[in-house]
């Protein structure tokens, strides 16, 4: 007994020791677009970047209800991955997952999918052989607003003199 804590006591110490690997992901819608109407078809592109760490290989894609009174949630019917990337639609419109096939993660890199609303409602996790880099819930709207600096109307007037 006194064998299995002091292996306890050393697995600890050395996983206390060993290098944490953390990063964090930038992401952007950067266009919505009407497909078509009949049937009801949004397309939503974004770009993400990874900085520090690894980066992400893959990207899942889940769809979830934007409140607890909705009862049908966003299906998400069609993907397009940049150059270097694949993606795959789950069956139902269930999500999608984007992968990196070894080619280019340039920053300037535009992934798209294609739901069945406007302002599809989802979860963003980004993933890499490491570890979850980071997790995004999010109502992906294009024209929402960004986060400003707070300041008073006289100091923006003097930034622009």
């Amino acid at each position: 007994m006194k064998v299995v804590g002091i292996g306890l006591v050393v697995a600890a110490s050395l996983a206390s020791f060993a290098p944490r690997v953390s990063a964090y992901v930038s992401f952007q819608v950067t266009g919505c677009d009407t497909v078509s109407t009949v049937p009801p078809r949004f397309r939503t592109t974004f770009a993400a970047q990874s900085f520090a760490g690894p980066g992400f290989s893959e990207i899942l894609v889940l769809p979830w209800l934007p409140s607890p009174a909705s009862t049908d949630t966003t299906h998400i019917l069609a993907c397009g991955p940049p150059t270097g990337w694949n993606c795959e639609t789950y069956p139902g419109g269930e999500g999608i997952v984007f992968w990196w096939n070894g080619g280019s993660k340039d920053p300037t890199n535009r992934f798209w999918f294609d739901s069945d609303r406007p302002v599809p409602c989802v979860s963003l996790i980004f993933i890499n052989p490491v570890e979850n880099v980071g997790w995004i819930d999010a109502c992906l709207r294009c024209d929402m607003p960004v986060p400003a600096m707070r300041a008073s109307w006289g100091s923006v007037k003097s930034r622009y003199r």
